[in-house]
């Protein structure tokens, strides 16, 4: 599982840094009275992509809670009442 989850924080980090690739090599070719513009536009990519960064980590963080939690055989519900630290519940099968 842990291969998988190298895969996808690459994947998602280059697709979140080519725009910002994009811009400086466009800012390159351009008039000094057009950069500040692209520089704006480059400001404005980089506060996007950080907090990209932060809903990863947060979403990583919750992944890695339900991967403990699946290697335990229970539930992830960290609301649920009888939760234990990790925020791990019984399986509880009904039979009707």
């Amino acid at each position: 599982m842990h291969s998988r989850r190298v895969i996808f924080m690459v994947g998602l980090l280059a697709a979140v840094a080519t725009p910002s690739a994009a811009l400086l090599a466009i800012e390159a070719s351009t008039r000094p009275s057009d950069r500040a513009s692209h520089a704006a536009m480059a400001r404005h990519v980089a506060t996007i992509r950080a907090e990209q960064l932060v809903e990863v980590a947060n979403l990583q963080s919750q992944v890695d809670a339900i991967l403990t939690c699946t290697r335990k055989g229970k539930f992830y519900t960290p609301s649920k009442t009888g939760a234990d630290s990790d925020g791990c519940t019984d399986i509880e099968v009904t039979v009707e």
